[in-house]
């Protein structure tokens, strides 16, 4: 017989036993009356069951058999969330008005919860497995108790779980297999189901979230200037599992998801918007099966939240809000002009801009006569240049950037880039020269860059067209072969094939410090492998930059983890090896000598 100990909260004295994993099961396992404690059967009232007992904090997983047995003055129980099985007549006789059996309980044992008189409900957790015999029998104010699909197995022996409860029983559970038959749910008579000959069968009701604003004068659907908003996050039943990361969020973050019921959760809304003066619309929502409840069921997807910040427009004096205006000549804007709700600005003569223009997605601005900027251009949809674009700052263009010119192509004189870059996600066509004064040009990996000029570097290196640069071949027959090209550097992220040979400069005239190399120039310390290159999708050999840098830094360029790749000199590692074959090849004549 296992060894029973004794702990204290609360002002009761819980008696338990612990198994080889020190895992507590309340009670002494024997079948007397309200073992569960040193008061016996006399307990009463509205009992708590610790989820840990003694000084070390020995979980309790069970309740006992006859833990409880014939303590007809318990009025309600709370069973921790820790328990994973019900022993037998473990609460038979009590005088409890609800039961929850929580998420972690697999097992309930027979006769368990039998001949209570005033049980009216039953909630039964998501992972039961198996119902015991007569466990739920002699229960004449049973009105209502749900069946988990988790549920394979419900005892036959005996008279039935559910003999004696009321004919009017309704059970809520999806359609299932149990014993190996499949109950349909719901029914449309009722049916004999395990000792009652007229229960109803129906099914559960959907496990709905509802996203609404707390914040005073926001709804879905809004456009304000606030920084951030509060939501709400409304269950229709206690949720088991629900956590932030089950709400999908665009265009903004949620954070500080808190709740004191498991029903209703607030958070914290905060566009991406608020980072800029960029109108940013974010949108909230919860997926379909995210998320549980005390019963198994899984939720369906919640409405989805929308709300727009605009700083910009909110703030805007409501004397400087047009909402149609027609120009034969100059416009000066000294701050922002924001054209919503479709609308166009027509101009017959110049527009000249201080600040910037900002165009909401589904408008468009189309210009007949020249432009001038002296900042930035942001547009959400096409811009249409029927005359010349004039840029002094940048060009960002997320839609589709045309012309109208009879040829199809951007001309030479159309764009000038004065200061700044161009961030173009289209495609354009340009016959003539282009200037950039910024740092740099970069293009995708997928764009392509053709010139039927001259490209001229900043240090004087020069390159001809794709097709002027051939000397023989063709790309059709893939065996192009380029003429002579001189550059000062170049990076290749893919492979470099060559026909001819490859020569380094190496003319002592261009070395100093020149010195013999000694015996701490070795391999010893070097380790060669064999991997995987993710830039060529080829198998290679070869060293860890990092890890040879260890040994020779000069040969190694850039930082591990840098904001660059490092790359290796790998031509540097010729002078040790051959210095390393000459010291083995002198030691084997050694050998050899010494035969």
């Amino acid at each position: 017989m296992a060894t029973v100990y004794t702990y204290t909260v609360n002002g009761i004295t819980w008696r338990y036993t612990l198994d080889a994993s020190n895992n507590a099961s309340i009670g002494n396992d024997t079948v007397t009356n309200g073992n569960a404690t040193t008061s016996g059967a006399s307990i009463s009232g509205a009992i708590t069951i610790p989820d840990t007992v003694g000084t070390e904090n020995y979980p309790v997983t069970r309740i006992g058999v006859a833990a409880f047995y014939n303590c007809t003055g318990i009025t309600s129980v709370t069973i921790p969330n820790t328990v994973t099985f019900i022993g037998a007549v473990a609460f038979y006789n009590t005088r409890l008005s609800t039961v929850t059996i929580p998420n972690l309980v697999t097992y309930i044992g027979s006769q368990s919860f039998m001949n209570i008189p005033g049980l009216s409900s039953v909630k039964i957790g998501k992972s039961v497995t198996t119902i015991d015999a007569e466990a739920f029998r002699i229960l004449p104010s049973l009105t209502s108790i749900n069946i988990p699909p988790s549920v394979t197995t419900i005892s036959t022996v005996g008279s039935g779980v559910f003999d004696q409860t009321p004919l009017s029983l309704v059970i809520t559970m999806n359609t299932q297999t149990i014993n190996g038959t499949t109950y349909t749910s719901p029914t449309t008579t009722d049916i004999s189901f395990f000792g009652n000959p007229s229960v109803t069968l129906i099914v559960p009701p959907p496990l709905t979230m509802t996203i609404a604003s707390v914040t005073p004068g926001v709804t879905s659907g809004s456009t304000t200037n606030n920084e951030s908003i509060t939501l709400s996050f409304t269950s229709s039943a206690p949720t088991t599992d629900f956590i932030i990361t089950d709400i999908t969020v665009t265009g903004g973050t949620l954070t500080n998801l808190v709740t004191s019921n498991n029903i209703v959760y607030t958070a914290t809304l905060t566009s991406y918007g608020s980072r800029s003066t960029v109108i940013l619309t974010t949108t909230v929502k919860v997926t379909a099966n995210k998320f549980t409840d005390g019963e198994g069921r899984n939720n369906t997807e919640s409405n989805e939240f929308t709300w727009t910040y605009d700083n910009v427009w909110i703030t805007t004096p409501l004397s400087n809000r047009l909402s149609q205006t027609y120009v034969n000549n100059f416009v000066d804007v000294n701050g922002m002009m924001v054209i919503r709700n479709n609308n166009n600005v027509i101009m017959k003569g110049n527009l000249t801009v201080d600040g910037n223009i900002i165009t909401a997605a589904g408008s468009s601005t189309n210009f007949t006569q020249s432009m001038n900027l002296q900042s930035r251009l942001f547009t959400n949809n096409n811009v249409t240049v029927n005359g010349n674009l004039y840029l002094g700052g940048d060009l960002s263009v997320n839609g589709q950037f045309s012309s109208n010119f009879a040829d199809g192509v951007i001309l030479s004189d159309a764009v000038i880039f004065s200061s700044g870059g161009a961030d173009i996600q289209g495609n354009v066509s340009i016959m003539g020269d282009v200037s950039f004064n910024g740092s740099s040009v970069e293009l995708s990996s997928l764009t392509e860059l053709q010139t039927t000029g001259t490209i001229t570097f900043s240090d004087g290196s020069q390159i001809r067209s794709y097709d002027d640069n051939i000397l023989s071949g063709s790309y059709a027959t893939n065996n192009v072969i380029y003429k002579d090209s001189l550059f000062s550097a170049v990076t290749v992220n893919g492979n470099v094939y060559i026909g001819g040979s490859l020569y380094t400069s190496s003319d002592y005239r261009i070395k100093t410090d020149v010195a013999t190399l000694d015996g701490s120039y070795t391999v010893d310390a070097l380790n060669p492998v064999q991997y995987n290159n993710t830039l060529t999708c080829g198998h290679e050999y070869g060293f860890i930059a990092h890890e040879l840098q260890e040994a020779y830094p000069d040969m190694v360029v850039g930082e591990k983890d840098g904001e660059k790749y490092q790359s290796v000199m790998y031509t540097n590692l010729i002078g040790v090896m051959v210095k390393e074959v000459q010291e083995l090849k002198h030691r084997m004549d050694k050998l050899e000598t010494a035969k």
